[in-house]
């Protein structure tokens, strides 16, 4: 309070910026830090070392083609075996070094990003309150490359939020406080980057923008500018949509249950029936888990099929929307959103730092705040150091379950027919239909094998089928489940054949991720120059037009796929299911009763039309 008494309003002839902001020593120290943060997450994904449930095939795809180019684990391992005497001084080794498996890489990876994820959040939160404790002496120079420092340190967080997320759903009460603060540095931010734009002159300090805020948006004759539009509602909007969906995430559980997009269309599309059967609470979250597993197969043998009943340019229009799903659910689909937060912070570090648009002083002189950030960049590398040692040792490696979206199975399906009951089916059987049974309990075996593969584009008709191959009595209803089974494995192959021939590929991955991150780093230098004709502005105003396209397309796609109609019917089936279960859970058998029919199923989207009752399926052709 004492400063602001002082406080002098005249606007100087140059600023005098203070080393403990613009010292050379303070910016160094946030860019290694940034650089070390992201090279990090880098090396993670590249050398497979993030929780499964984060990767898919495109990432995998993609990591397969890297590790291919770079020198193998081998190659590398002789590497260091020649090196390191020279390293350790001769010193012989204690013990012949052997690999770190997968587990043990992902907690030395989690632990050490986790180390330079606090150390981010410390030094944005520290710089941005001690630019706002110091307001009425700091300039709004000053204050605006404190802003450009923690957003450096803010967009690094950020990344580190996407390798963290099976972390923290491990340990909520520290992801609570971390939550805490990431909340308090968006708040700072914003505060920061609002006072910046609202100030009149950059050598006045902060505290005088209260007195003269708005003057030059609002008395001034000359109209404001499209970069200050832009600057001031784009920014604002990215960088609290990026806190949130991270948040988000950090509270979000990857078990493969329905998603809040299919939860909000599933509760819009079954609103009256709700009113009409009246489940509980518990009721309405396992029928949505399970009407969640049918629709979801249902939705991915559509894709499948359409594929294969289109040809020319339509083909390769569902082939190209398939693809880019994958790649916008992948890991890597994240990169261009960090590469323009530090394009963006690096071009307005620079714009600020060193291309002002007042005069500025610098004390060049390396002191005690100059050398001190920089002697604490070596500490991460002490960290890794012990993180990779304690967990080579056979320290104590973490052994959390990793998130997995394919860990909703929903019922435990009955198991199908047993060996001894396999052969005196055959036994039975008669000498003509002899070869024709071992044959089908052969291709039973085999679905029997494959059925969590199966479930993922005939869950409905899976269930369906064991439900009649559990209550099968005589020689003959065995037969007829038999060759229900035989039918839907020789479409699963058909269709898992398509799948495979589209698996995403390192070349298209690349272009994808190449482009995005072309155009997201050119929105990040464009929109912090200030152009008098705004060429820059409107270059990015056009790039950010496309991506939203983009994502408006890929959104469109997520609706209509989030639900398929829900009928009455289907709904009370559903529903019957559930509280047979809810009923029935003490016991061991854990499906719905087999006399349940099973009412159709209509996928508008193939003209299909699938009719099970007790295992018979049927084609309208």
């Amino acid at each position: 309070m004492g400063q602001c008494a002082n406080l002098n309003c005249t606007p100087r002839s140059e600023v005098v910026a203070t080393t403990d902001i613009a010292g050379n020593g303070v910016l160094y120290a946030f860019i290694i830090s940034a650089i070390l943060t992201i090279a990090a997450i880098a090396f993670a994904y590249i050398s497979d070392s993030l929780p499964e449930s984060y990767l898919n095939e495109v990432d995998r795809a993609v990591i397969s083609a890297v590790q291919s180019i770079l020198p193998s684990r081998e190659t590398l391992h002789r590497l260091w075996t020649k090196l390191k005497p020279f390293l350790t001084f001769g010193r012989p080794a204690s013990s012949e070094p052997r690999m770190l498996t997968r587990m043990e890489r992902q907690e030395a990876v989690t632990r050490f990003v986790l180390a330079l994820s606090d150390q981010q959040l410390a030094t944005g939160l520290a710089i941005l309150i001690a630019s706002l404790a110091n307001q009425c002496t700091l300039t709004v120079y000053e204050f605006e490359l404190a802003f450009a420092l923690a957003w450096f340190s803010s967009t690094t967080h950020l990344a580190t939020l996407d390798v963290l997320r099976v972390y923290f759903h491990h340990h909520q009460v520290v992801r609570n406080w971390r939550v805490f603060g990431m909340i308090a540095l968006l708040i700072l931010l914003l505060y920061s980057l609002v006072m910046s734009v609202g100030s009149v002159d950059e050598t006045l300090p902060v505290q005088c923008t209260y007195r003269y805020f708005g003057y030059d948006g609002i008395r001034s004759t000359n109209p404001l500018s499209v970069y200050l539009i832009i600057a001031s509602v784009l920014v604002p909007l990215i960088l609290v949509w990026s806190y949130i969906v991270r948040i988000y995430w950090c509270y979000r559980v990857l078990d493969g249950k329905a998603s809040t997009l299919e939860r909000i269309v599933f509760n819009m599309k079954s609103r009256s029936l709700r009113r009409k059967f009246r489940p509980s609470k518990s009721e309405k979250e396992a029928l949505l888990n399970e009407a969640v597993l049918e629709r979801r197969a249902i939705v991915r043998r559509r894709h499948l099929e359409r594929i294969g009943s289109t040809r020319g340019i339509v083909r390769q229009w569902h082939i190209q929307s398939r693809a880019s799903k994958e790649y916008n659910g992948s890991f890597l689909s994240f990169g261009p959103l960090v590469i323009f937060m530090v394009a963006f912070g690096f071009s307005q570090l620079y714009v600020t730092r060193w291309d002002p648009n007042v005069p500025v002083t610098i004390d060049e002189a390396m002191s005690f705040g100059q050398i001190m950030p920089l002697f604490l960049l070596v500490l991460p590398i002490f960290a890794a150091a012990e993180i990779y040692y304690e967990v080579k040792g056979g320290g104590h490696v973490e052994t959390s379950v990793d998130d997995n979206p394919d860990t909703n199975e929903g019922y435990a399906f009955p198991s199908f027919i047993p060996p001894y009951r396999r052969a005196s089916l055959v036994s039975s059987s008669g000498a003509d239909d002899d070869r024709e049974f071992s044959q089908l309990l052969k291709l039973s075996e085999l679905y029997d094998e494959e059925l969590p593969h199966i479930k993922r584009l005939f869950y409905l008709e899976a269930k369906t089928i064991s439900l009649r191959t559990a209550s099968a009595t005589t020689c003959e209803e065995h037969k007829a489940a038999l060759e229900s089974q035989a039918a839907i494995l020789s479409r699963f192959y058909a269709l898992q054949h398509m799948e495979t021939s589209l698996a995403p590929s390192f070349l298209r991955a690349s272009v994808e991720f190449l482009v995005n991150s072309g155009c997201s780093l050119a929105f990040g230098i464009l929109i912090n120059i200030d152009d008098p004709r705004a060429t820059g502005t409107i270059t990015s105003v056009v790039i950010l037009a496309c991506y939203l396209v983009n994502e408006g397309i890929n959104l469109s796609f997520d609706v209509k796929d989030a639900w398929l109609p829900v009928t009455a019917g289907e709904y009370e089936r559903v529903l019957l299911e559930v509280r047979r279960r809810e009923g029935e859970r003490g016991g061991c058998d854990d499906s719905p009763d087999a006399n349940t029919p099973v009412l159709p199923i209509v996928d508008p989207g193939s003209g299909k039309k699938e009719a099970i009752m007790h295992g018979e399926t049927t084609e309208k052709k």
